[in-house]
């Protein structure tokens, strides 16, 4: 019993210690990235469906993984595999809107992930990264200040 405790927590500290109360674009059930495993994107460089059997719950959000290895690393770094603007469009987001994105459009753009809710908002955001990034973050600090 004790052993399994002490799992508990080393699995639940970090998320505990990490909750900033960001809004989260979710589904049904408070499901994250539709099910998609938000490691995988890094880990693997692309898009892959997590299986609801391998999941972790961070701020009251379940994600769901590919495999315990996928799992474990998002536990030991969770602000380097979660996505941006709490996974709604980069691209919206650099407009000051808050919309849903397609977890199968992505991009990874100086270690961080990036969705988005249509290919022509990828292609706006792709144009200038670097100006929508800074468009997409002052308009999510807004947002967040009053959450």
């Amino acid at each position: 019993m004790k052993k399994i405790l002490c799992l508990l927590v080393l699995v639940l500290l970090p998320f505990a210690a990490l909750g900033n109360g960001a809004p989260v674009n979710t589904g049904k059930n408070n499901l994250a990235l539709d099910g998609y495993d938000p490691a995988y994107y890094f880990t693997h460089g692309q898009a892959a469906k997590g299986k609801g059997a391998i999941s972790a719950h961070y701020n009251g959000i379940i994600y769901y993984f590919v495999d315990a290895q996928s799992r474990d690393a998002f536990i030991k770094k969770l602000d380097a595999y979660l996505p941006q603007y709490g996974g709604y469009c980069a691209g919206g987001m650099a407009e000051g809107q808050r919309n849903d994105a397609d977890p199968k459009i992505w991009k990874l753009e100086g270690g961080k992930l990036y969705l988005f809710q249509t290919q022509s908002a990828y292609k706006q955001f792709a144009q200038d990264p670097r100006k929508s990034i800074a468009a997409a973050d002052k308009a999510w600090a807004k947002l967040t200040q009053g959450e």
